[in-house]
């Protein structure tokens, strides 16, 4: 059998190109979380690092950037005994900068103009300052995806958030000749009529009423509206915890299947004031709890009741939906107490 070895690679290497084709695909990379570099800092980095030990059977969480690029040759730097490892700086689509190590990549060209990144988050520590490191792992050429943009005029504010009475206050804006445009999701001003983030539009006036799930998402809203004066309220969503959060994405799924609708994590995450993020994370988090069958979903589009069992991904998948849900607290809990300049 031993002597067959080098025939059998031999037409293995006579058929390579019939068997895989001319060029490899590129490499599926599965990304945890989008984040614009504004999000990154040491506490993100340490909420997130809960989910240690990491290794075979736990990878580090690895997060994407789109449209990020290199402005100044400066900022591409070699380092290392041998110069084999690079230190770069690059400028996300808001003007965001963040530095990032790229290991053995002394000869690899960044594509040209706008480029994807993806990469993983550590801290370092240096004479008793902490610090993130951020490791470049893979690069692509952009795509067309949506950017995050400053606005460079910045909006009046008026700030609401801890407003006793919000319901007259929205009255007091209408008589005073305004016509707002209302954002609100999950919880909603009775009587008024209301946007969810999918179906905004252009509007001299914004009135922001429950508090948004990610800075991405507020962010993208404004640009968005590009709104000349802003009202912010403080209104908290329904959902809040894992088991309403668990509640509220059975239901949707089920209504799903009574309306024959095509499933979009976005419509999903905008009915319960979440990010689409979260919405994939917790279908795996049902799907792996035995509550549905994931794949019924994935290809058919179709509610399916799982076999109830607990699979051994299980565990992974409730560490990250615990995370990222944590991710939303503490940012809804920011965003009721901040500076409300700091929110734009």
């Amino acid at each position: 059998m031993a002597d067959n070895v080098p025939l059998f690679r031999r037409n293995l290497a006579d058929h390579y190109a019939h068997l895989i084709g001319d060029v490899l695909p590129p490499p599926e990379v599965i990304i945890d979380a989008e984040l614009p570099f504004q999000m990154i800092s040491p506490d993100y980095v340490k909420d997130f690092k809960r989910l240690a030990p990491f290794g075979a059977g736990n990878p580090k969480l690895l997060f994407s950037t789109r449209n990020v690029s290199l402005r100044d040759d400066i900022d591409d730097r070699t380092i290392g005994k041998n110069g084999n490892h690079r230190k770069l700086t690059l400028t996300d689509s808001s003007g965001s900068k963040q530095e990032f190590l790229w290991w053995n990549s002394l000869g690899i060209n960044l594509p040209d103009g706008d480029f994807d990144i993806a990469y993983s988050l550590d801290l370092s520590t240096y004479q008793g300052r902490t610090r993130v490191q951020s490791t470049l792992r893979h690069v692509r050429e952009s795509t067309g995806f949506p950017v995050y943009l400053k606005n460079t005029a910045v909006p009046e504010t008026v700030d609401l958030r801890t407003s006793k009475d919000p319901l007259n206050n929205i009255r007091e804006i209408i008589d005073k000749g305004k016509t707002p445009l209302i954002w609100a999701e999950s919880s909603f001003p009775e009587g008024h009529q209301c946007y969810p983030r999918k179906s905004l539009f252009p509007s001299s006036s914004l009135i922001i009423w429950t508090v948004p799930p990610s800075p991405v998402v507020l962010k993208t809203t404004i640009d968005l509206v590009a709104p000349d004066k802003i009202f912010f309220f403080g209104i908290q969503p329904d959902i809040h915890t894992l088991k309403s959060f668990r509640t509220a994405l059975l239901g949707l799924l089920k209504h799903l299947e009574f309306t024959g609708k095509i499933y979009d994590p976005d419509l999903f995450a905008q009915r319960i004031a979440l990010t689409s993020t979260i919405i994939e994370a917790g279908l795996e988090w049902l799907h792996f709890h035995g509550d549905i069958d994931l794949s019924s979903i994935r290809t058919a589009n179709k509610f399916k009741t799982g076999d109830k069992k607990i699979q051994p991904e299980f565990n992974q998948a409730d560490k990250k939906i615990r995370l990222l849900l944590g991710e939303v607290l503490s940012y809804r809990s920011y965003y009721k107490k901040a500076d409300i300049n700091t929110l734009l």
